[in-house]
């Protein structure tokens, strides 16, 4: 379950038609900051419910949030850096939340293709389920590099050039993801995948097919974020 974008409602005392206002950004970040205050809960039951979880600890956790990840067997362990500014919703039929907004939090709104979050050249899947699981129909990875629009761009593509502006060719090569802004290699670039359920990634047979893909294990978080999740 996504946020709905940040709104209020009216009635018109005559017509009694109901109409919805967005928000203005010093309302949108004090409602931001209150939300900071509020606790987070005991349990997350669903996946919508680990994702708005995930949100909250983000935005309040001291930054950078340093995450260590591995690749989908559980091995090369690396680092992840999330410098988290703010959040806020990416708005209907966009691909991100537009130039000068790389250091914010942009969470996808409902339906967006395959992404839940995205920060600068970092996108995150997160799901209560394996990767294995997950992967599948239209949260398929490879769907966000082969599917092209008549202009033959594809979703990583919209995404980059809203945000730097244009010239990002992103295409999957030997199993490989080539992501680059006029040619020049975009060594930031990474795919991450969260679990928010306990399990070790253990997919010998998927590393081989998204060797660039990294899991953070929800163990993981529970020792950086989630310390009083049971």
């Amino acid at each position: 379950m996504k946020h709905q974008r940040n709104q209020f409602r009216s009635k018109n005392a005559i017509k009694f038609v109901i109409k919805y206002h967005i928000l203005c950004r010093p309302a949108q970040k004090a409602l931001l900051e209150l939300l900071k205050t509020l606790p987070l809960p005991e349990d997350t039951e669903s996946g919508d419910d680990f994702e708005t979880a995930l949100c909250h600890q983000l935005i309040c956790a001291n930054k950078p949030v340093l995450l260590n990840a591995t690749d989908l067997n559980g091995k090369n362990p690396t680092i992840i850096s999330l410098d988290v500014s703010h959040c806020d919703t990416i708005q209907d039929r966009r691909w991100s939340l537009g130039r000068g907004h790389d250091r914010v939090l942009a969470r996808g709104y409902k339906g967006y293709p395959r992404f839940d979050f995205m920060l600068e050249l970092i996108f995150i899947q997160v799901s209560v389920s394996d990767f294995g699981t997950h992967n599948t129909d239209s949260a398929h990875l490879s769907k966000t590099f082969d599917i092209r629009d008549a202009n033959g761009r594809n979703q990583i593509e919209h995404y980059l050039n809203e945000l730097y502006g244009p010239g990002h060719p992103a295409k999957i090569e030997d199993n490989r993801f080539a992501v680059a802004r006029n040619d020049v290699p975009l060594s930031g670039f990474r795919v991450v995948y969260i679990r928010g359920s306990p399990g070790k990634p253990s997919h010998r047979d998927l590393v081989k097919k998204f060797p660039d893909v990294w899991h953070i294990s929800f163990e993981e978080l529970r020792e950086t974020l989630f310390k009083n999740v049971v």
